[in-house]
């Protein structure tokens, strides 16, 4: 069983910059939870986000940094905000993740990048699960174009090695977060 947000934990965000004053950005329109700042109960994962990240901009001739950002979450403010948890890649969340990354949940708004529909986009302040991200890519591709199963899918995702992420989707939910530290990972190319 994953370790799900309890009294006060240490959370992580990948990037190529210290993110002192979150916010919430949606540079693209694909992303599991919808639009929200995105961060991982597991620091080797921020690490390879924030590694990923730096690789991209370097191939493009940008010179950049791997940081990992820390915060602390207190588990007792959930109280006061809209909370949605998923244990497992079950039928539920995969319902959830095809919704967000459905290019109709997103409209492009040329001053910033991606907005969402709010016809498609859900009530919670955070969610938390796993992620749906480029190792599976090609099976929610067969999926969304009738190649496999729900049950197909959901089998093969359960030997995939277990991660997390978890959106603040609000601004109430930011305001949440305490910036603790951050560190610059010096190893790219790695992941």
């Amino acid at each position: 069983m994953r370790k799900q947000i309890s009294q006060s934990v240490k959370i992580f965000h990948g990037s190529t910059e210290i993110v002192d004053a979150p916010q919430i950005r949606c540079v693209r329109g694909t992303l599991d939870f919808g639009v929200g700042f995105y961060t991982t109960l597991i620091e080797e994962q921020a690490e390879k986000w924030a590694t990923v990240k730096q690789n991209r901009l370097m191939a493009s001739g940008i010179s950049a940094k791997a940081i990992v950002n820390i915060y602390d979450f207190f588990a007792d403010d959930l109280k006061s905000i809209s909370y949605k948890h998923f244990e497992n890649p079950d039928s539920e969340w995969l319902d959830f993740v095809m919704k967000h990354r459905d290019e109709k949940a997103y409209s492009k708004n040329n001053s910033y990048g991606f907005e969402p529909n709010h016809k498609f986009h859900h009530k919670f302040d955070i969610v938390d699960g796993e992620v749906a991200d480029d190792t599976i890519y090609d099976i929610l591709t067969a999926y969304r174009a009738g190649l496999q199963t729900k049950d197909m899918l959901l089998e093969k995702l359960k030997y995939k090695k277990k991660n997390n992420q978890i959106a603040f989707c609000t601004e109430p939910a930011i305001l949440l977060l305490n910036f603790v530290g951050s560190y610059e990972r010096n190893q790219a190319n790695e992941f």
